[in-house]
């Protein structure tokens, strides 16, 4: 079977995009069109989960799958979960240092939707803005790609490279770094003149 690409004809809806009508979700799957919650349909309905629907029907790993009136009862009722003892007390436990490790050290996979897009913000902003490499940020550890304009660079952000710069202990004995060397300077910038 032939790799579909975004916006070709898939099922009953088209590839890498997630059409919401009136009344709600169109399943790819079925082609049922009054679906509030499009996750929970194509598990009872079709027997698969909500990522395997995303990755087979090409739409982004982060595409919400319900509408917005369900969305707003999920997120007022997550807020309230936080806000009680058992829920300050994940928040308390949470190590985001580890999901961060966790997911970079999963493979990305783009789905159609998202490599659409990249591409199409690629043609806006014209080819090869950004080098082909990957650089880890020198003060923080974080992953970035340097501009093809730009100088070889080992810190991500100019605030992380003030903020490790200040880190580093300032050198001593060095006819800039004392009082000693300022007067050895200014007797000779004297001497220079006379």
């Amino acid at each position: 079977m032939a790799q579909l690409t975004y916006g070709d004809p898939d099922g009953y809806g088209r590839h890498g995009i997630l059409q919401e009508g009136p009344a709600g979700f169109v399943c790819h799957e079925c082609g049922r069109d009054d679906i509030a919650h499009l996750g929970l349909h194509a598990y009872r309905a079709h027997g698969i989960t909500a990522a395997e629907y995303r990755a087979r029907h090409g739409l982004q790993r982060r595409a919400r799958l319900v509408t917005a009136a369900i969305h707003d009862t999920i997120r007022t009722n997550a807020i309230a979960r936080m806000t009680d003892p058992a829920g300050k007390n994940f928040v308390t436990a949470r190590d985001p240092s580890k999901a961060t490790a966790a997911r970079l050290a999963q493979k990305p996979q783009w789905r159609p939707a998202a490599a659409a897009a990249v591409a199409a913000a690629a043609t806006v902003r014209g080819p090869k803005m950004r080098k082909g490499r990957v650089v880890v940020c020198a003060g923080c550890g974080a992953y970035f790609c340097p501009l093809t304009a730009g100088a070889r660079r080992t810190y991500c952000t100019k605030s992380c490279a003030r903020r490790n710069r200040r880190r580093q202990p300032q050198p001593t004995g060095t006819a800039h770094g004392t009082w000693k060397g300022a007067a050895h300077l200014f007797t000779r910038l004297v001497a220079r003149h006379n």
